[in-house]
Formats: structure tokens, C-alpha cells, sequence
């Protein structure tokens, strides 16, 4: 919850300020599916009364890898 409440407050720091950067343009995407995946995978395997099915994990986790391999290519050519 942390990690996420830290991620949506420096996407507003940095609009706000315009300290938007190619480099943040990169990462930020990456950060963000690796927060959705870990998130998952923690709600998955952990001890909590509710969870996640199997293959329902298995298609978000799936979702993010596959489209920007199917995005990337589009946006080069």
C-alpha cells in the first residue's frame, strides 16, 4: 500500500514541478508493472482469508509481459 501511495505521489511531484524525464517516462511503466505483479503474487501466495485464483494471476501477470512486447514494435516501426 506504501509502495503505491509512493508511486502516485511522485507522478503529482513531478507534473506539478515539470520534472518530467525521458528517463522517468521509461522507468516509471517498468515500476509500476512490477508493483501490480508483486502485489499479485504477495495476495497469491499469502496467508490472508481472500486470494486470488491460480489463473487469474497467471492472466495479469501474462497481461503485462505480452503487451508491450506487442506495443514496443508498433511504436519503433
Amino acid at each position: 500500500m506504501i509502495a503505491g501511495l509512493t508511486d502516485a505521489l511522485d507522478g503529482f511531484v513531478a507534473r506539478r514541478f515539470n520534472q518530467i524525464t525521458t528517463l522517468g517516462k521509461i522507468l516509471d511503466p517498468i515500476a509500476d508493472k512490477a508493483l501490480l505483479i508483486s502485489s499479485f503474487v504477495f495476495i497469491y501466495t499469502s496467508d490472508l482469508a481472500v486470494k486470488f485464483p491460480y489463473w487469474y494471476v497467471v492472466i495479469v501477470i501474462s497481461r503485462d509481459i505480452y503487451i508491450p512486447f506487442l506495443v514496443v514494435p508498433l511504436y519503433i516501426f
